[in-house]
């Protein structure tokens, strides 16, 4: 099969190598980010795939934005942007289960606070619904 005739999924798995083994954007990199930057970066690389202006949702310096005047070069980014989102959740998911509860409730004064990790409402200081104290996964 040469270069040009592989298909997207191939494409896609080719790419997010490329990331990891040149550009050194590797899983312990990919996990500190907790806020959607993958999945936005993904997000700007498909806006620019179908010609709309995917600056606007770029979440990192503006040194990294490389896009491509190629659609299927876009497509091929985009995708390992969410394959390495997928990867981080995952491995996040992993720790989380090895190393026991870990809940980020947010919630402020006697308001019962929900769990950011899996969205469970937290009934008062130390007793949850959480999938972690239910014991299944989220």
């Amino acid at each position: 099969m040469t270069t040009d005739d592989r298909d997207g999924a191939t494409r896609i798995a080719d790419e997010r190598r490329r990331v990891l083994e040149s550009e050194g954007f590797d899983l312990a990199h990919d996990l500190s980010y907790k806020r959607g930057e993958l999945v936005y970066a993904g997000l700007s690389y498909l806006k620019e795939a179908v010609d709309m202006d995917g600056i606007f949702s770029w979440p990192f310096p503006t040194e990294w934005w490389k896009p491509s005047d190629d659609p299927v070069r876009n497509l091929e980014k985009a995708g390992q942007f969410i394959a390495a989102e997928i990867d981080r959740i995952l491995a996040a998911r992993a720790e989380e289960r090895s190393s026991g509860p870990m809940h980020a409730f947010v919630g402020y004064d006697a308001n019962p606070g929900i769990c950011r990790v899996c969205g469970g409402v937290q009934v008062m200081p130390g007793v949850s619904s959480c999938h972690r104290v239910r014991g299944v996964d989220a």
